[in-house]
C-alpha cells in the first residue's frame, strides 16, 4: 500500500469547516482519525487521503477542493523536499533531485519532465486507486506541483497554468475561494505544468 505525509492535506480543517461541514466526520468516513493529522510526518494510506477528499468536495460542494485547499498551503506541506533541491544549480538539476526523493513525502507518484520543442511538460502520475476517485487528489497534487516549481523560479504561485486529464466540473465553485485560483485546463492529455525550456 502507498503510503504519503499527512502534512499533504494541511489546512484541511479549516478549510472543511468555512464550508460549514465537520472534518473529523469526514475524516472518520475516509477511514482515517484527526490524531494522524497532528503531526505532518505521519503517514496515512495513500487510497483514504484520496478519499477523504473526493468526500470533502461533495459535502462542501466544490468541485475544485483539491485546488482550493491548495491554494490555502505553503511549501512545508512538501516536507523536507524544498530544502533536499534548494542547493542544485538549475531547475532541470532540482527537478531530478525532487523525482529521487519523492518517496520521502508520497510513495507512489512520479514527475515526467517532458521536451515538447521550446516547451517542457512537468507531468505527474499517481499510481494509487481509489473507489471514491482521483481528481481532487490530482488536483491537489498538480497544484502543489505549480507551487514548488513557482518557487524555485521565484515567481508568484498562481503564475502557472495547472493542466489536468479529468474533464471540466460542471459547476466550478463561484464562492469567493474559487475566484483567487490558478489558470486551470480540463480535459487535456497530463496532469501537471508547462514551462519554457529556457526556465530549466
Amino acid at each position: 500500500m502507498y503510503l504519503v505525509r499527512s502534512g499533504a492535506a494541511a489546512q484541511f480543517e479549516q478549510l472543511v469547516l468555512e464550508y460549514g461541514q465537520n472534518p473529523i466526520e469526514l475524516m472518520q468516513q475516509a477511514g482515517l482519525r484527526q490524531a494522524q493529522f497532528r503531526d505532518p510526518n505521519t503517514y496515512i494510506a495513500y487510497p483514504r487521503l484520496a478519499g477523504l477528499l473526493e468526500i470533502a468536495a461533495q459535502r462542501c460542494a466544490q468541485p475544485l477542493f483539491g485546488v482550493v485547499l491548495a491554494q490555502r498551503q505553503t511549501l512545508h506541506v512538501l516536507g523536507d523536499l524544498p530544502m533536499l533541491v534548494s542547493r542544485e544549480a538549475t531547475v532541470a538539476e532540482a527537478l531530478a533531485r525532487v523525482n529521487q526523493n519523492l518517496y520521502l513525502h508520497a510513495a507512489g507518484v512520479a514527475l515526467e519532465v517532458q521536451p515538447q520543442g521550446e516547451q517542457v511538460r512537468l507531468a505527474l502520475s499517481i499510481n494509487v486507486q481509489s473507489p471514491h476517485g482521483m481528481q481532487q487528489l490530482m488536483q491537489l497534487s498538480v497544484a502543489q506541483l505549480a507551487m514548488f516549481v513557482c518557487s524555485l523560479l521565484n515567481i508568484s504561485s498562481t503564475a502557472l497554468t495547472l493542466h489536468l486529464r479529468q474533464p471540466a466540473p460542471a459547476g466550478q465553485g463561484t464562492d469567493a475561494r474559487s475566484s483567487t485560483l490558478p489558470a486551470l485546463r480540463f480535459a487535456e492529455s497530463f496532469d501537471g505544468v508547462v514551462l519554457k525550456s529556457s526556465q530549466l
